[in-house]
């Protein structure tokens, strides 16, 4: 499993035969179809491998500051997409990325992540306005990633300068605190 991860992460996923798995991870190909039907069933648990971890490194300690805890989340999603260049493609639209498992995975683990954001906020009672902006703020940090993966035009920290400041002006336009709307430093 952790050679498919590895394999389905970092080329497209039409290019990984179960046989490469095999070669890769050191065993027969007849033992990797042991543990794992067909490719496809491969497939689905290397993305839930691979989203659990991009989840786990996004969620750092929660005693830290919620500046400092929230770009320490974003630089750590970066550099999981850094070490899994193919993973976001493949597993948001890629080849194999399309069908209906691949997308229920990917969505609850975005659940889980706007949940878990609009938790440390504060918010126990979430407009459907503020889930939709928190949503959509996350399709936004996917999107810049896979930008800054091919062409590296900014740096690292103009990145995430930039995805923090995209959350406050959506949250600004979607939760009308004080803080947020006066410009002030308002972070989950």
């Amino acid at each position: 499993l952790t050679t498919a991860v590895k394999l389905f992460t970092t080329r497209p996923a039409s290019e990984v035969s179960m046989a490469d798995v095999a070669r890769e991870a050191g065993v027969s190909k007849a033992l990797a179809f042991r543990y794992f039907e067909n490719k496809r069933a491969l497939f689905l648990e290397a993305v839930a491998t691979a989203l659990e971890e991009m989840e786990a490194g996004s969620d750092p300690d929660p005693g830290l500051p919620a500046d400092r805890r929230f770009r320490e989340g974003l630089s750590e999603y970066l550099a999981v997409s850094e070490r899994y260049p193919h993973a976001l493609r493949s597993f948001m639209a890629g080849d194999l990325g399309r069908g209906p498992e691949v997308q229920a995975l990917v969505q609850a683990a975005s659940a889980r992540t706007v949940d878990r954001i609009i938790a440390r906020m504060g918010v126990t009672e979430p407009t459907p306005r503020l889930r939709h902006a928190v949503r959509s703020w996350l399709q936004f940090v996917r999107a810049c990633n896979m930008e800054w993966l091919e062409h590296h035009e900014v740096s690292r920290d103009t990145l995430i300068d930039l995805e923090i400041a995209t959350f406050r002006a959506a949250v600004a336009q979607s939760l009308p605190l004080p803080d947020v709307a006066d410009g002030g430093p308002f972070l989950p």
